[in-house]
């Protein structure tokens, strides 16, 4: 190092800084200066004590060799200013200061210099013409009330270097004074002691601002630390936890416990499973305890916070805490609620398997849809073809008649088929509406019986309808007929030759009424009992159904139920045959007074 810089360095750690406070701009200063009077309070009650010994131990000595005034008002002053330190130490010795001002080091500088100044009057006072013995008992009270004195200021250097300065320059002015080389060794002993002394309380006093400055450091970085990772604990989806050896959270962030709806009082002391509030065992709560015993690490584990399939779902990842010396001390990781997501995945797998089955219900929508409307085109296209062809056996008027009808039975299913077609669309968009009005439900059920006997006699079926008259229903007239012709339409339909449908009404209990179509065909599979129900969807699929449709009777049929705020049931079994009930609301339904006394 420069040797001008090196002066300069010992300059300044000799004049400057001795009231110097780290943190003063940042507001932290005042606890420097607190702990400085701290020290210094310790202290003194032993250095006023000893002041008070030396003064009294001095008068007592000195009494009959020195001037009785000038030594009873040095020592009472001595005494004095000794005992109000003493007692205000004392006053304040179970005080813990936070801050403390500059007056406040202020005022412990004017004490020191006050104390310094009745020290330093003391050896012009007392050592000229004092005997030898009483002049060096002088020098050895001045020497160690500089020493012990500066030390125990040590912490404010300004009040110690003070302190020891006066008592030290005052015994050196004396042995200036005595003119002799002794004297003058002595003296220029004092000035050395007291830059010694100097020295040393500066030494230690950068060392202190140092060490201060540092933990200021620390503690600032600490805190914006800390206050970054409270960001980030408040804006992050994340919280952060950490647990002891026994598995006992000992730390977690205020989000956790905002996620829990809990205390964070009774949090601390739990383990994450107990936190949860989740009982019994779970494979991933299992392998999660697992792997803490093991102590290895945690990575993406998914756990359940319960049994139920709509529990809440976090996402931990942890690892293992280790002493200096290797021993197991905890673990700290991140969790993050992963329910919305999971919710989501499954939601997007819900999506897709819809889709997938809307996409196989369209492709057997298209399959269906085009066998039904060859079908009927076929009829009507042969049998057109076949009245267009001239002077042939086929055009005898009986034939021609046969045909024409095969046409219209044609042009009719095709009608049929467009009908349910346009009604699955309008249910689809909202846009399907029924009409209200007055009807009778033995009438409408009446005509839907008579409009499926042609049907039922090409199959050797009865239709047996045990009505109850009077019945009143506020409705749909066409759409309620519709569904009942749906409904016995497929009794007859999966009904044996020679089989039997039975058509008749049931009053709810409320008030509602009920239309029975019951037949001992062939039956439906419980597992079919509401799948039928689904647009394009029949209880025989594939090429071996023995019926023609679309699948959307049953669903159109349904739909209109429950616009009428009703709706339709199924019971059935195979090999047994099915109750098919239509179900209208009280609202609805007005009994004949007969049948309701």
């Amino acid at each position: 190092m420069d040797s001008g810089v090196a002066r300069e360095a010992a300059l300044k750690l000799m004049l400057l800084d001795i009231d110097a406070a780290p943190g003063d701009a940042t507001g932290t200063g005042g606890r420097f200066r607190a702990g400085q009077l701290g020290s210094l309070l310790r202290y003194t009650p032993a250095l006023m004590i000893g002041n008070i010994v030396s003064a009294l131990g001095f008068a007592l000595v000195a009494w009959r060799s020195e001037s009785a005034s000038a030594l009873i008002l040095w020592a009472g002053l001595v005494i004095a200013l000794s005992l109000y330190l003493a007692a205000n130490a004392w006053r304040n010795r179970n005080k813990h200061f936070d801050t403390a001002s500059i007056a406040a080091i202020r005022r412990a500088e004017a004490y020191a210099s006050v104390l310094g100044v009745l020290w330093a009057a003391f050896t012009p006072l007392f050592f000229e013409g004092a005997p030898a013995d009483l002049q060096n008992l002088i020098i050895a009270i001045l020497l160690a009330s500089a020493g012990i004195g500066a030390f125990a200021m040590a912490r404010i250097p300004s009040a110690a270097v003070i302190y020891a300065w006066l008592l030290l320059a005052s015994l050196a002015i004396v042995a200036f004074r005595i003119g002799t080389s002794t004297g003058l060794a002595f003296g220029a002993l004092s000035l050395g002691y007291g830059v010694l002394l100097s020295s040393m309380i500066l030494a230690k006093h950068r060392s202190a601002l140092q060490r201060a400055a540092s933990d200021a450091d620390f503690e600032r970085r600490g805190e914006i630390i800390s206050l970054l990772l409270k960001d980030f604990e408040r804006e992050s989806s994340d919280w952060l936890w950490e647990t002891n050896a026994e598995g006992k959270l000992s730390y977690f962030s205020e989000r956790f416990a905002d996620l829990l709806g809990r205390e964070t009082a009774r949090l601390h002391g739990a383990s994450l499973k107990q936190a949860a509030g989740v009982e019994g065992e779970h494979p991933a709560w299992t392998g999660f305890a697992e792997a803490m015993a093991g102590h290895q690490p945690v990575r993406d584990l998914q756990l359940p916070l319960g049994i139920r399939e709509d529990a809440n779902w976090w996402m931990v990842t942890a690892k293992p805490m280790f002493s200096a010396r290797g021993d197991f001390i905890g673990y700290r990781g991140v969790g993050r609620d992963i329910t919305q997501k999971r919710k989501a995945e499954a939601d997007l797998v819900t999506a897709k398997d819809s889709a997938e089955a809307a996409n196989a219900a369209k492709s057997q929508f298209l399959a269906t849809m085009s066998h039904e409307l060859k079908t009927p085109l076929n009829a009507i296209v042969g049998f057109s073809d076949l009245l267009g062809i001239p002077h042939d056996l086929h055009g005898r008027p009986e034939n021609q008649r046969e045909y024409i009808k095969a046409i219209r039975d044609g042009g009719q299913h095709l009608r049929v088929l467009i009908d349910d077609i346009l009604d699955a669309t309008r249910i689809e968009k909202g846009t399907f509406k029924i009409i209200e009005q007055e009807c009778d439900l033995a009438e409408l059920a009446e005509i839907a019986a008579k409009m499926c006997r042609d049907l039922a006699a090409a199959g050797n079926v009865t239709i047996a309808a045990s009505l109850v008259d009077g019945v009143e229903v506020e409705g749909d007239a066409t759409r309620i007929k519709q569904v009942l012709i749906n409904l016995i339409t497929n009794a007859v339909k999966f009904s044996p030759a020679g089989g039997e449908v039975a058509v008749y009404f049931e009053r709810l209990p409320e008030g509602g009424a009920t239309v029975v179509v019951k037949d001992r065909g062939a039956g439906i599979a419980v597992a079919d009992l509401e799948r039928i129900f689904e647009p394009f969807v029949q209880a025989e699929a594939g090429s071996n159904r023995r019926f023609g449709g679309l699948g959307l009777g049953l669903a159109i049929a349904r739909k209109i139920a429950r616009f009428h705020g009703g709706d339709i049931g199924l019971e059935s079994a195979l090999g047994v045959g099915t109750i098919a009930r239509f179900n209208l609301p009280a609202e609805r339904v007005r009994w004949p007074k007969a049948r309701a006394a």
